[in-house]
């Protein structure tokens, strides 16, 4: 392993987890909870517009979310003990990286950056880095990169193996409180793998990419799959990430006929302003996916995902994040310092569900017009 090591279960959290931000589905808001009473007395007007039998439902759906929250550090332990217990992988090679896991274009890019860094970040840094495939997308105050991460082969091998692991009939936890499909994955034993992706490959880019975030001491991560398709989980509304950066790769799924490219239609990405404003541009930035590409971000970078139209697309979500970071600048989410945990005495275990950040209705509104 490169580096520091990474702490795939004992990431710094904010208590604020436990009681804000609850996104409710059937209304596709986010929520702050403290209870029923108080919940109702905060959202009583919001509450009589949407009628008796609607309105009890959204507290019922809110008092369950903030229930399963309680309880994410009993519940994943039980999880993990049950997966180690009862789950025989059917490709053990997949649980370390290897180098014929990643595209090479993404080993050079790390490299490079090091090197680059090492050099004091020349102002053509970023010009050294794109004959590698990597990309700025928007403009320099928030941006976004895309670039190469892992080879073909190894995402079609994922996504089988994951398959598998779905129809184990083994519990699973969901991702995250927006996203119902996906699966957890250091609790299926991806910790190593992720340890290495994140202290070898990433950490090294984003110092370079973003040294104002707290790229150069990231030192945990959360990693989890999302799944989109008609029918199910389609889309998801804006939100920001639990995270100081975030990488998103599209893993699948192939063509059914072995053609090339993504059997899915739909679902691009869309990047609007920052989290707290500060002058972030207010045009909208859409991506769009490729099988093994990656978009890097700013966790308080407000995006959303687009519909799937067609087919199935399946994303590899790591949040990464950054202890110094948290404790000189607080929460990515309330800001504060004081609330911060770490570890074992977090109640809600930043590896096994912490929420995205809440939008309000005027910033969503305000992105969908951009």
């Amino acid at each position: 392993m490169s580096g520091l090591r990474m702490r795939a279960a004992r990431a710094m959290d904010c208590r604020c987890t436990l009681t804000s931000h609850l996104f409710a589905h059937s209304v596709s808001r986010h929520f702050d909870y403290e209870g029923e009473e108080a919940f109702r007395r905060a959202h009583a007007a919001y509450l009589r517009s949407l009628g008796p039998a609607a309105a009890a439902a959204l507290v019922a759906e809110l008092d369950a979310e903030a229930r399963r929250r309680a309880r994410l550090e009993p519940d994943a332990r039980a999880r993990i003990a049950a997966i180690a217990a009862g789950w025989a992988p059917a490709r053990p090679e997949l649980y370390a990286l290897e180098p014929r896991w990643l595209d090479a274009r993404f080993a050079q890019l790390a490299e490079r950056a090091r090197a680059l860094t090492s050099a004091g970040a020349p102002s053509d840094a970023l010009a050294a880095l794109e004959p590698l495939g990597l990309r700025q997308l928007g403009g320099a105050f928030a941006p976004v990169y895309e670039l190469p991460v892992l080879s073909a082969h190894f995402c079609a091998a994922l996504c089988a193996e994951l398959r598998l692991f779905q129809a184990s009939g083994l519990p699973q936890g969901r991702p995250n409180s927006m996203n119902r499909l996906g699966l957890l994955l250091a609790e299926l034993g991806f910790a190593p793998l992720l340890d290495e992706l994140v202290a070898a490959y990433v950490r090294p880019l984003a110092a370079l990419l973003f040294p104002h975030a707290g790229g150069a001491s990231l030192d945990s991560h959360r990693a989890f799959t999302v799944q989109y398709r008609p029918g199910a989980d389609e889309a998801l509304a804006p939100h920001y990430d639990n995270a100081e950066l975030t990488l998103n790769v599209c893993i699948g799924s192939a063509r059914e006929d072995g053609g090339g490219g993504a059997g899915f239609e739909g679902g691009e990405l869309v990047f609007g302003g920052l989290n707290g404003g500060g002058g972030a541009p207010a045009a909208r930035l859409a991506v769009e996916h490729g099988i093994g590409r990656a978009v890097l971000h700013l966790g308080a970078h407000m995006h959303q995902a687009l519909p799937v139209t067609h087919g199935e697309r399946i994303n590899l979500v790591i949040w990464c994040r950054s202890e110094a970071h948290r404790r000189a600048h607080g929460c990515p989410l309330c800001g504060r310092t004081d609330q911060l945990l770490l570890g074992a005495a977090e109640p809600a275990d930043a590896a096994v569900g912490a929420p995205a950040a809440a939008v309000s209705d005027e910033q969503v509104a305000e992105f969908m017009r951009g």
